[in-house]
């Protein structure tokens, strides 16, 4: 199960300016949230973004109560195109166990995934939206462009690459798909939604979804909620409330706090949270515009 999350892609403010390609001026990173936006980073970025976190878990029907600590992160880099990036991601966790019988460490690699995601659609490429400076009203009530979801496709896939006991996956390799979708509403509000298929060759097949919806406060700050929810084998639910703050154009701070109940197959409570930091690399990034061309149709 993954802790720590972005998404908050929520972390996605900055979404706002797509007239400037995917690259926006403030650092968008998809941690602490476990959604991934649509958007890639923008073409030759490097960025970086880590999270730890602090876990307690209850294994009821095995009276087993475990504590420990972990990390994941994410490594994105902007290749090609604008719309594609190609992504690392990973977590190790570190586990002491009890129960009447005694104590005892679990900790490992917990998962590795690597793939790449290209953006096939975005409403609001090569759209300038008009300013009305005799109207607030009319500046921010609700326009149905909003409810056109940006979409992405990914395929990567998951490694096993040490004895995995975190996971009920004991296969070195199993491939992994996602459909994205990123609304961006009026005021700031984001909702991202990713669709995913793990493992989908074999019997440990899983899929599910991850919603995170997130509002934006200033250029700088924003909180977001969001529910993990996998339905196939490894059935579980992670609820996740967390906040993001820039610090500087490149660099992001984050923190979150998860919840994910037990099951009728999973007996096990956890609770974590977590604080980590995004950093990004675009010096040799060049400005990229989609000009908005001229019409005499305004609709």
């Amino acid at each position: 199960m993954k802790i720590i999350f972005k998404a908050l892609p929520l972390f996605f403010l900055g979404f706002f300016q797509h007239s400037f390609a995917q690259y926006t001026e403030s650092i968008n990173s998809n941690i602490p949230g476990m959604s991934m936006s649509p958007y890639a980073v923008g073409k030759t970025i490097v960025q970086l973004e880590t999270n730890s976190y602090y876990m307690s878990e209850s294994l009821k029907s095995m009276d087993l109560k475990g504590k420990g600590y972990g990390g994941n992160f994410a490594l994105r880099y902007g290749a090609w195109r604008e719309e594609f990036e190609a992504v690392i991601t990973g977590e190790y966790r570190n586990m002491n166990y009890t129960n009447p019988f005694g104590e005892f460490n679990v900790n490992g690699l917990r998962s590795l995934t690597a793939g790449a995601k290209y953006l096939f659609y975005d409403p609001f490429k090569n759209y300038k939206e008009e300013v009305n400076v005799y109207s607030y009203h009319a500046n921010h009530k609700f326009k149905w462009k909003r409810l056109r979801p940006a979409i992405s496709g990914y395929a990567g896939a998951n490694f096993n690459l040490t004895d995995n006991k975190f996971a009920p996956v004991y296969n070195t390799f199993g491939p992994k798909a996602m459909v994205m979708l990123h609304n961006n509403f009026n005021n700031g509000m984001i909702l991202t939604t990713n669709l995913i298929a793990n493992n989908f060759i074999d019997e440990t097949f899983n899929y599910g979804f991850i919603l995170t919806l997130s509002q934006g406060f200033s250029d700088k700050f924003s909180l977001f909620i969001e529910n993990e929810t996998y339905f196939k084998n490894y059935k579980r639910q992670v609820y996740t409330f967390g906040g993001t703050y820039i610090l500087l154009d490149d660099l992001q701070v984050q923190a979150s706090i998860s919840h994910s109940p037990s099951t009728e197959v999973i007996y096990t409570n956890q609770t974590y949270g977590g604080i980590g930091i995004s950093w990004r690399f675009d010096a040799g990034y060049k400005d990229i515009k989609f000009e908005v061309p001229p019409t005499k149709d305004k609709r």
